[in-house]
């Protein structure tokens, strides 16, 4: 009895770590890259996205950034992973939208707020920043190595 109920607390305590899976229509882009969604019930929610960290000091970039994402998303039905800090992670297609806008060099990845995803899916976040490196894409196109340190971790 008390086994089974050991087993049932840990089940149910797995569930509540999970992201929670929504499919949802994306309503707005905000210019600090949260995005607003509609649910199939008609509830909106606002969402910063899980892992990435916009760049501001340079206004061309951050452009870019956002008209990218709305180019991606806007009005269009996607799956979100919401975490347990309220942000998300956007999935259109199978394709996860917060990693190819790292790997395009338009975001960065903010090392704190993805402390709490999984080792394999932290080192997803990097490994797309370092792709952005290694080929000069987006803000690091034309970047020394010492510039790039200093950018992004």
């Amino acid at each position: 009895m008390i086994k089974t109920l050991l087993l049932l607390m840990l089940f149910f305590t797995s569930l509540a770590s999970q992201a929670q899976q929504l499919t949802v229509e994306v309503t707005d882009i905000s210019n600090a890259l949260k995005i607003s969604v509609l649910s199939s019930d008609g509830i909106r929610t606002f969402y910063a996205l899980k892992g990435i960290k916009p760049i501001y000091h340079n206004r061309q970039v951050h452009r870019n950034s956002h008209q990218r994402l709305k180019g991606l998303i806007m009005g269009r039905t996607v799956q979100i992973e919401v975490h347990k800090d309220g942000t998300a992670t956007v999935f259109w297609g199978g394709l996860n939208i917060n990693l190819r806008l790292i790997r395009e060099g338009l975001l960065l990845v903010d090392t704190q707020g993805i402390n709490q995803l999984t080792q394999i899916q932290q080192q997803d976040f990097v490994n797309a920043q370092e792709y952005a490196i290694k080929n000069n894409r987006g803000i690091w196109l034309n970047h020394s190595k010492s510039q790039s340190r200093r950018l992004h971790y």
